[in-house]
């Protein structure tokens, strides 16, 4: 990932897409302003991970999201994506959407 001078970076996603010593570096050399991060290179990150002492850093765990309103509301959206699917419509977050494209889908969607 490049980053730009001035900015902030922050990585939304699971798995290992910033490298913590090139991020540590670019902070450190003002490359970057910031980072929040609730995802690490390595899982779970290590108590001494220098991220952790630095001022222009927030660390967050995956659950930040987390609230009574935000469980229900990710169930509604998968139910709304399940009936979108039974009515032959398209869920709105499908990854490999060229699975859609080949000739033996056992449930075509509507054009």
């Amino acid at each position: 990932m490049r980053f730009y001078q001035a900015a902030c970076g922050a990585a939304p996603a699971r798995g290992p897409i910033i490298r913590t010593l090139d991020l540590v570096a670019a902070l450190k050399k003002g490359v970057i302003a910031g980072a929040a991060l609730d995802v690490f290179e390595d899982e779970p990150p290590s108590p001494k991970i220098e991220l952790r002492r630095m001022n222009n850093v927030i660390l967050s765990p995956h659950i930040a999201w987390y609230s009574e309103e935000g469980g229900w509301d990710i169930r509604h959206m998968i139910m709304e994506d399940v009936r979108a699917f039974l009515d032959g419509r398209l869920p709105r977050f499908v990854i490999n959407r060229e699975v859609l494209q080949k000739s033996n889908l056992r449930y075509p969607l509507k054009k």
